[in-house]
């Protein structure tokens, strides 16, 4: 807290009325406007066989890189608070403010796991609709972020496709403009946005090549070639961003085609690399300073001042910032009189009077903002990386190549065999965006019976969504940031040829056919930086091989779970696989378990199924093996079953070996095979169990020591670790039941009496793990605030209330954002909601005053709330 304070500084200095103070006297002529514009996204980092992001070290001490960028970013966004005073005065949801895109392939994780920053999300467009004639600030986003121009026209079309498909799917309306990865763009690529109906498109400054004023109705100005002298060579990113410009299609002769074109917005540079970069965004006031000295002394009317930046500028790169942005967009642009809009509400009020041609780059390959040879930052050591300066990308080039003969060896395949199932397979691609965003059965049932041939059998179904699994993932492997960084075995990288190795497999699967190995051989030509790789092969080798997985590899984790953990619910759902066991009979000898069991196997991804077998043996400590077949017959499963476990009690375990091989592969299965996740999952539970199993142990260790540590502590001695440990567990597993107690009967003083023990054993220098305390308390709270929002009783209030102080005497951090964001919907939509109806009964008086104090200890300024409640208390006494 003390950190988030001092952050917080910056922030509340944007709201002294010195510091915001204009510096000139705005005129109204010409009108301002000004859109800002954030590029919201994170590479795709799902496990390409469970379709989860599993556990990132790097992120801690968040899940993953996904939830640690919400968090900071994403989340805040959609209510970023104004402090005034230390208080929080206001909530905004910057969405509704500012332009954005957000990846298609994020949103699909966030509504996973954030459902309500989606939703936050979704909202602000539509406020943002009835504030801008109808333009929303969203626009789209090609779906998985690869460079467009790097892509042959069909999977360009494809992912324009799934953009657009996945937009609608999120905000109920078409977009009006497609966000290109990186702004890489060439003629063909704006070919391609066109075709689909796209309006505009945002550039960056040093991507025109030159520009000329144009008049639409004059048919001689159409023929003149395109290098008449009457253009403006802009391309050294000269050209005033503060319009719109229009890019029209010519012909091979030169001639333009007047019903062609897409508007270009290109971005004010030196603004957007202060806002990212040049740390503009720690000052509200400075930020709305640069805007006003940005728009110069334009001659036409209304001006327009554009910034780009990645939208985790907001947060991310800069923590807190958000809270900048928020006061930026409604209250000092305001004050400015500066209109806060969206480009398509701005091409609306001002559509473009100049013609602009675009830079070809190199080999007609295009440019981009994130690298000054065009596009060479995505196929080249052409020196552009975020690394370190002494390694080399002499990786990027023979990456891109082995991934691209791996996708030009499947479009045969997906032909062939897509035409055997589906009216036109490219058509039917283009449309697995709608199987992608909702695979329920009935779903994907309907969506089959429209676009196969044939009947949807068990058979044919899976075929066909293996075969555009193997397509998506085929596009998936060109992801940008497998080529932005600067060495082929960071995690970005590997992530792309992840999706390449299931792209192999489900080929493999289908129809035989392994292309693995060649792209194995294709990435021996990758050099890497670090020696104990040396190349691409020996990447994927020792990091992507290990972390594949087949239906085999699901059923031994079941049947793993099931040993090491009897006691926990059986594990009938792994990620989006069910298995549903029969038959598994366990014996225990010593200190060991064996068990002989089946389970049914089922993809809720491809709707694959298989039957298994399997013989699983624990050896104790987490020594666990397990070996799978393919399920024959109940009767061939009963005598193997039977064999085994007769014979098991008398024969060690390398004597077992021959009984195992009569039935099964060599192939055992250990621990560190099941899913990171579930393995981490597995060996917590095991040390969870035996901790509970040593609780008592350790209570009375505290209990029978509390008099000798506090003469450790008066003799300045510091205490012995093995009490210091043992009386931290204890204390801090104690407080969570007396807690969980609590939430179940609402009564706290059994919380209460823990403050002393708290207080005492803090002043000896312990230090607490209280993540389950505070988890079981912000729930409790939650439940309180939302219980309030349904219907305001003194009974919640005053719950409500007493939470708050044991939060705050106990020092324990409940995660206030969330209980802050749904508190300040309770203060606003009910407590004013019921003071304006004129609410005068003695209870609810009551209660809302308990509200507003639960408020004030929440951080909010609360004084017009109480200002309004005693104004209301006063007029119904009078009334009476």
């Amino acid at each position: 807290m003390r950190r988030a304070r001092n952050v917080l500084a910056a922030a509340r200095a944007t709201l002294n009325p010195k510091v915001t103070a204009m510096a000139n006297s705005p005129d109204q002529d010409p009108q301002r406007y000004a859109v800002i514009h954030g590029h919201f996204y994170q590479p795709p980092r799902e496990n390409p066989w469970i379709e989860e992001v599993e556990r990132q070290e790097g992120a801690q001490p968040y899940h993953d890189w996904n939830e640690h960028i919400t968090y900071q970013c994403y989340l805040p966004n959609t209510a970023s608070r104004v402090i005034r005073n230390n208080r929080i005065i206001d909530l905004v949801n910057n969405y509704s403010y500012i332009s954005l895109n957000f990846g298609p392939t994020l949103l699909l994780w966030l509504e996973k796991r954030f459902p309500y920053v989606l939703e936050g999300i979704v909202e602000a467009d539509a406020v943002s609709r009835a504030h801008n004639n109808g333009h929303g600030n969203a626009i789209a986003q090609v779906y998985n972020h690869v460079i467009m121009p790097l892509e042959n026209q069909r999977d360009q079309h494809t992912q324009v496709i799934w953009g657009i498909r996945d937009f609608e799917h999120r905000f109920g309306r078409s977009p009006e403009a497609m966000w290109l990865s990186e702004t890489a763009c060439n003629i063909q690529t704006l070919n391609v946005l066109i075709d689909h109906g796209m309006k505009f498109v945002i550039l960056a400054p040093n991507q025109a090549e030159k520009m000329k004023p144009f008049d639409a109705l004059n048919q001689a100005e159409k023929m003149k070639p395109l290098d008449a002298p009457n253009w403006t060579d802009v391309s050294y990113g000269s050209i005033d961003p503060r319009r719109p410009y229009r890019h029209f299609m010519y012909d091979k002769d030169g001639r333009r085609n007047d019903n062609r074109f897409i508007d270009v917005f290109f971005y004010d540079g030196p603004l957007s690399r202060n806002l990212a970069f040049g740390g503009l965004t720690s000052s509200a006031a400075a930020c709305s300073e640069a805007f006003w000295k940005a728009y110069g002394r334009p001659e036409f009317s209304p001006a327009l001042v554009n910034a780009a930046v990645d939208g985790e500028t907001f947060g991310h790169h800069h923590q807190f910032s958000d809270m900048c942005l928020a006061y930026l967009v409604k209250y000092e642009l305001p004050r400015r009189k500066i209109n806060v809009t969206n480009y398509a509400r701005y091409l609306e009020l001002c559509p473009p009077a100049h013609e602009v041609m675009i830079k070809q780059g190199k080999n007609g390959e295009g440019t981009s903002w994130s690298c000054a040879h065009g596009v060479g930052r995505w196929k080249e050591d052409c020196g552009c990386s975020t690394g370190r300066g002494e390694f080399h990308q002499k990786w990027r080039a023979p990456l891109r190549q082995a991934l691209r003969n791996l996708r030009d060896a499947l479009v045969p395949v997906y032909e062939i065999e897509g035409g055997k199932l589906f009216h036109d397979p490219w058509k039917a691609r283009d449309n697995y965006i709608d199987v992608i965003n909702n695979r329920t059965h009935d779903n994907v049932t309907r969506w089959l019976t429209e676009h196969m041939k044939v009947e949807v059998s068990k058979q044919s179904r899976v075929r066909a969504i293996e075969l555009l699994e193997m397509q998506r993932h085929a596009m998936l492997m060109f992801t940008s940031c497998g080529w932005f960084f600067d060495e082929i075995s960071r995690i970005e990288t590997v992530q792309c040829m992840l999706y390449a190795a299931r792209a192999a497999q489900l080929c493999r699967q289908l129809t035989g056919h392994d292309y693995e190995q060649k792209l194995k051989d294709d990435l021996e030509a990758a050099p890497s930086n670090v020696p104990h790789f040396g190349n691409g092969k020996k990447v994927y080798e020792h990091v992507v091989e290990p972390a594949t997985a087949e239906w085999q590899k699901v059923v031994a984790q079941y049947a793993i779970r099931l040993a090491l953990l009897p006691d926990h619910p059986t594990p009938n759902k792994i990620y989006d696989f069910h298995l549903d066991g029969a038959g598994t009979q366990w014996q225990q000898l010593d200190s060991w378990t064996y068990g002989v069991g089946s389970a049914h196997f089922f993809s809720g991804i491809t709707f694959e199924e298989h039957e298994g077998s399997f013989f699983c043996i624990n050896f104790s400590g987490g020594d666990v093996k397990c070996f799978v077949r393919e399920f024959t017959d109940d009767e061939h499963f009963g005598q193997m079953r039977s064999r085994i476990m007769d014979q098991a009690p008398d024969i060690v375990e390398i004597g077992l070996r021959s009984i195992v091989q009569e039935f099964f592969s060599t192939r055992a299965y250990t621990l560190n095979d099941l899913f990171r996740e579930d393995r981490e999952k597995v060996i917590s539970s095991l040390m969870k169990e035996k901790l509970q199993s040593w609780k008592s142990y350790f209570e009375h260790i505290f209990q029978g020591n509390v008099g000798l540590m506090k003469r450790y502590h008066e003799l300045g001695w510091s205490i012995p670790v093995e009490l210091r440990i043992s009386s931290q567990y204890a204390v801090a597993v104690e407080l969570a039941e007396k807690l969980r107690e609590s939430s179940h009967d609402g009564n706290l003083d059994r919380v209460r009496v823990m403050k002393g023990m708290l207080d005492f054993c803090r002043s000896l220098g312990f230090q607490f793990d209280l993540r389950e305390s505070e988890e079981v308390l912000r729930t409790m709270i939650m439940g309180r605030i939302n219980a309030l929002l349904r219907q305001i009783t003194i009974h919640d209030a005053s719950m409500l209330k007493q939470l708050l102080d044991v939060a705050g005497s106990m020092h324990i951090n409940y995660g206030f954002y969330l209980p802050q964001n749904r508190m300040y919907r309770l203060l606003n939509d009910g407590v004013l909601a019921l003071i304006e109806r004129g609410e005068n009964r003695e209870e609810m008086a009551d209660a809302i005053e308990t509200i507003i104090a639960a408020a004030d200890m929440m951080g909010f300024d609360v004084e017009r709330y109480r200002q309004a409640a005693r104004k209301q208390r006063g007029e119904a006494a009078n009334a009476a």
